[in-house]
């Protein structure tokens, strides 16, 4: 435990990992990999020995089962007061959301603090977004961006500064990005080595764009299909996918690829019944050794595993039974969640299958080392069940969550939330952000 770094405070900041909380004014730290002194999150430098300074993630597993002597705490609900499709994203300690008429909020659980930040405007905040270091033009160092789109326009925005104007890539003259989860199903931005990539419709022509965002060189790859979901960043290269086939983007020329025999992804959300997909965000989920792709193949659901060894792509599928839903921890591996089960998948093996009693079928899931955390029903209520190896803890939420969905658990700073959409009466869908644990 140190001091806080955060102007005209002084306070002491628990750990929880890498990542940090000061006592004081509740706002989150980050610990120098290097010298372990606290930062500010979005500070380039290290205070203490000068080096390069980038936030780590919390580490809850490290706490041991004595946190569960910790919880249930009396869960503190924050209600983000707009329409959300697309869930938040954690980062730099806060939550980041963005809302379907382009509103940009950060959440800061531990104070209680809902902060409205510069619009991006109409049409964002209807696909998911990314939140990457990228380099800006004219900026000496990396800086912490958030990369979202809207069919009209890319923005790009300095999370460090974030007051500031995005910059802004627009698509061709009579063209629109896919950006919208309704219209265009699974389509999204997406960011590898330095360029962002989205894909473009004008007339009857389907194009993936790639922007290089330190040098604003664009390049504009036409694709021979009609119909496209994407894009997706396995290994070194992009790739968009249709139902029947997986289509390479390399600079100004593409190729395609068959599918597996009998799979079918899903690229949106007409005639899914099995699956229980992340708000709003793109379906699929980047793992360190490639993508997996939610499809069915035959009568049975599952996900298609995609990956990249010695640049040749392989396909495997997983096939699963019943309804299930799905997450990733923080290393990247899959975690699905039904009949009562959690399973983990590394690549295409599973290595670990958990009890998990009352597993609601709709639930979300998070495991963080021998940590683990799901939601459940209690009768007609939700309720979230914790466990550190063996040992469990229950803890019931208000009984007005009955009618709320469950979308995931997150770890901004270092406090564990669950966010929860719901309905309100002029059928807008909300996020509520309960905050259940704090170092």
């Amino acid at each position: 435990m140190e001091d806080c770094p955060h102007p005209s405070c002084g306070g002491v900041v628990s750990a929880a990992g890498g990542a940090g909380l000061c006592r004081e004014c509740r706002e989150p730290a980050g610990a120098c990999r290097l010298c372990g002194a606290w930062n500010r999150p979005f500070a380039q430098f290290c205070r203490a020995c000068g080096k390069r300074f980038q936030f780590g993630g919390a580490d809850l597993g490290s706490l041991g089962a004595g946190m569960l002597d910790k919880l249930p705490r009396e869960p503190v609900a924050l209600e983000i007061p707009a329409e959300f499709w697309i869930a938040p994203v954690s980062f730099g300690g806060y939550l980041w959301a963005l809302s379907t008429d382009g509103g940009l909020w950060r959440v800061n659980p531990a104070r209680g603090e809902v902060l409205p930040l510069l619009p991006l405007g109409p049409g964002f905040g209807r696909s998911s977004f990314v939140i990457r270091f990228l380099s800006l033009p004219g900026r000496r160092n990396p800086a912490p961006c958030l990369v979202a789109a809207s069919p009209a326009a890319v923005a790009i925005l300095n999370l460090a500064e974030p007051s500031a104007e995005p910059l802004l890539v627009a698509p061709e003259s009579g063209g629109r990005f896919l950006a919208d989860l309704v219209e265009d199903g699974f389509a999204a931005v997406a960011v590898h080595e330095g360029r962002v990539f989205v894909l473009e419709r004008r007339g009857g022509e389907l194009a993936m764009v790639s922007h290089q965002v330190a040098t604003g060189v664009q390049e504009r790859c036409r694709l021979e299909a009609s119909d496209a979901a994407g894009p997706l960043v396995i290994g070194n290269h992009v790739w968009a996918y249709n139902p029947a086939s997986l289509l390479h983007v390399s600079g100004a020329s593409s190729s395609a690829l068959p599918l597996a025999e009998g799979v079918t992804p899903f690229r949106s959300l007409a005639g899914v019944h099995d699956f229980r997909f992340p708000l709003g965000s793109a379906v699929w989920l980047t793992a360190p050794d490639g993508v997996y792709l939610p499809a069915r193949a035959a009568d049975r659901s599952g996900f298609l595993h995609l990956s990249s060894v010695h640049e040749s792509l392989q396909q495997h599928f997983l096939a699963l039974d019943g309804g299930f839903s799905y997450s990733a921890d923080a290393g990247g591996r899959l975690i699905v969640a039904g009949g009562e089960k959690l399973a983990v998948f590394e690549g295409r093996n599973k290595v670990a299958e958990m009890p998990a009693p009352s597993l609601a079928p709709t639930g979300a899931e998070h495991i963080d080392g021998q940590f683990r955390a799901w939601t459940g029903q209690v009768g007609a209520a939700i309720a979230v069940r914790f466990a550190f190896g063996d040992r469990p803890r229950n803890a019931a939420l208000p009984q007005q969550l009955r009618t709320w969905l469950p979308i995931g658990f997150l770890i901004p700073g270092a406090s564990l939330v669950l966010v929860v959409q719901n309905q309100h009466e002029n059928n807008n869908l909300g996020l509520s952000v309960w905050n259940l644990f704090d170092v």
